[in-house]
């Protein structure tokens, strides 16, 4: 067979065979019935670790502790499980100090004491401001303009206290 007849019959049965095959292998990988085998690095997943800390061992039933001018709360006890909820508030009446929680991420702490008078435990909060039944004053959670405790004042923000959280532990530093 001369080199022209060969090229004329085998080369369209072999163009088709090599289209068919291709398509062949594109239609097999998506039909393919194998797992794809998907290696994670642990490295480079962000996965929160829970934080442990050793003055979570120091905290009695109660749920806190108070110590060196600090106050450690664990907030999984159940003292302290209104905290988990947004917009909720404590008034922890033994270190004079409302724990409120802002967000997912933040807990705020506040001086108890009304500036106007210096009740104690009349608190009611509405999302913006804490109100004191005593007077029916309101005192805004912001920073600065600070009202401070049984200064006969009407108006302003209540006195701020740093807060850490660390895991399940909060930290209130006065």
């Amino acid at each position: 067979m001369r080199r022209t007849d060969f090229v004329r019959k085998v080369c369209p049965a072999l163009t088709l065979a090599i289209l068919n095959a291709a398509a062949f292998v594109s239609c097999s990988a998506e039909d393919s019935d194998e797992e794809e085998l998907i290696v994670e690095d642990p490295v480079s997943e962000e996965e929160e670790v829970p934080s442990y800390n050793p003055i979570l061992d120091d905290i009695d039933s109660s749920g806190y502790l108070y110590q060196d001018e600090k106050l450690y709360i664990d907030l999984a006890n159940t003292n302290f499980e209104s905290l988990q909820t947004v917009g909720e508030f404590i008034n922890h009446m033994p270190q004079g100090v409302l724990l409120l929680r802002r967000n997912e991420d933040t807990i705020l702490a506040f001086d108890h004491c009304c500036p106007h008078q210096g009740a104690t435990d009349l608190w009611s909060f509405d999302g913006n401001y804490f109100t004191c039944a005593n007077h029916g004053n309101s005192f805004g959670v912001g920073e600065g303009n600070t009202a401070y405790c049984n200064s006969n004042t009407i108006f302003g923000n209540l006195k701020r206290f740093t807060v850490e959280i660390d895991g399940e532990l909060l930290i209130v530093t006065f």
